[in-house]
């Protein structure tokens, strides 16, 4: 989870928000599935002093922002590798994958934030099946959109999805047998997933505890005809991530978060292998505002009581506020 924050302003009629800008590590992947933009002081008075020329005080309403406000565009770029770059499939080995993503984030109203994203994934993959050992090449395109809404200062509710398709091609060899067998494969993915967030600063240190619960199924279609058409696979599970970010200065922010993710259940597609039911993600970022409203990001990550074995990830990005 990344969180950065603005200069409160002062005066009669200006209002400082801090905001929170949470990228959110489902399953462990440690690329941010959504960077929500959340105005942490969601509260505002309805109106504030001033003194006229005759130094008599008088009441100045403060202005409602417009519905859409405080506007953030970001780019990420995040490379990984592990067993768990390619989870949704359900299978057992290492892969490692690039991913870029292009988001789009905006307050909503006092109490709401608000991003939608368009992003590509690609690599390569060594996995093991139940009878075969698969080595693939993989490109999907995704789309996404999330939104929350602040009930009280430091609570938030919200939901994300995404939807998302590709291709792969496969190379599958019998262990037994020594057959070879080379494929395309075309995938269609959706996910749904709610949050509640609870976010809070303590002195120049933002505090923040996420939980989730994301389902995600998968179709695959095989250009080979003995292999199966809409095989499909599918996953629940839970997901905790807490993680604070402490404001150095007014240019650089420092982050830390761990995660704990939990399946509940996994339906898998023909012969792959279950995946660890549990595992736990540990991670840091380093974020610097170089120019008034550019943002760069630094970030990695490490996965930790993984049975299968254990990933990493870094990546980066870009950001501007308007």
């Amino acid at each position: 989870m990344k969180g950065c924050g603005a200069g409160t302003a002062t005066g009669a009629s200006r209002q400082g928000h801090v905001f929170v800008w949470t990228a959110i590590s489902f399953l462990g992947l440690g690329t941010p599935a959504f960077a929500q933009s959340a105005p942490e002081q969601l509260s505002p008075a309805a109106a504030t002093a001033d003194t006229d020329q005759s130094g008599e005080y008088k009441i100045v309403p403060i202005e409602p922002p417009s519905f859409f406000h405080h506007w953030r565009a970001t780019l990420d770029y995040g490379y990984r590798e592990g067993p768990l770059v390619d989870v949704d499939l359900s299978r057992n080995g290492n892969a490692h994958g690039s991913q870029v993503i292009l988001g789009l984030e905006a307050g909503l109203g006092r109490q709401g934030f608000g991003r939608i994203e368009a992003g590509v994934d690609f690599g390569e993959s060594e996995r093991t099946l139940r009878f075969d050992d698969m080595k693939g090449d993989f490109d999907r395109r995704f789309i996404g959109a999330s939104a929350g809404l602040f009930i009280l200062p430091f609570l938030a509710f919200g939901a994300e999805a995404r939807y998302g398709g590709g291709e792969e091609e496969d190379v599958l060899t019998n262990r037994f047998f020594g057959e070879v067998t080379e494929t395309d494969r075309k995938d269609t993915e959706w996910r749904a997933t709610p949050f509640a967030l609870l976010t809070a600063p303590v002195g120049p240190v933002q505090f923040s505890l996420l939980g989730a619960y994301s389902y995600i199924e998968r179709e695959s279609d095989y250009s080979d005809p003995t292999l199966p058409d809409n095989d499909r696979a599918s996953m629940d599970l839970w997901l905790v991530n807490g993680g604070a970010d402490w404001h150095i200065s007014s240019e650089f922010t420092l982050g830390a978060n761990v995660g704990w993710t939990e399946i509940l259940e996994q339906d898998l597609q023909t012969g792959a292998v279950a995946l660890d039911e549990e595992w736990g993600s540990v991670g840091g970022h380093l974020i610097y505002r170089l120019l008034d409203g550019l943002e760069l990001t630094v970030r990695g990550g490490h996965d930790f009581a993984n049975s299968q074995g254990d990933g990493f990830r870094v990546g980066g990005g870009i950001a501007y506020r308007f």
